[in-house]
């Protein structure tokens, strides 16, 4: 202990400056340049590692989230657009339905006024008239 002592006594000056105890080391040493350039790359080296660990995974959590938003968006844009298409076939079979009901009426309906007239140019006169 005492050698430990004797150590700091040697490396420190004090004195006393009215009630206060002014300690400080005998030498003042300045960084050099390469410590300074050390220190810069050492921060730079942090600030890559803190970025790739804390802002990175926060950035692709995000993307993902708007993917996945998007999916569900594209998901219900399809989803609304097939009932739609569904809905038109079906209207689509309904009107050529009633089409073809309407030709065979209109070919009754001129089967019985023109009896003596072929089916082909019955369906002539229908094509016409229409």
């Amino acid at each position: 202990m005492d050698l430990r002592e004797k150590r700091k006594n040697d490396d420190l000056i004090s004195y006393q400056s009215g009630n206060e105890t002014i300690i400080m080391p005998k030498r003042f040493r300045e960084s050099s340049m390469w410590a300074n350039i050390l220190y810069i790359i050492i921060g730079l080296v942090v600030g890559v590692a803190v970025t790739c660990f804390l802002v990175v995974p926060g950035i692709k959590s995000q993307a993902k989230t708007d993917a996945k938003k998007q999916l569900l968006s594209a998901n219900d844009t399809i989803s609304t657009n097939g009932q739609t298409i569904s809905g038109l076939n079906d209207q689509i079979d309904k009107l050529k339905k009633e089409l073809e009901d309407e030709k065979k009426k209109k070919m009754m309906e001129y089967q019985t006024r023109f009896p003596h007239m072929r089916p082909c140019s019955m369906r002539l006169c229908i094509l016409y008239n229409q």
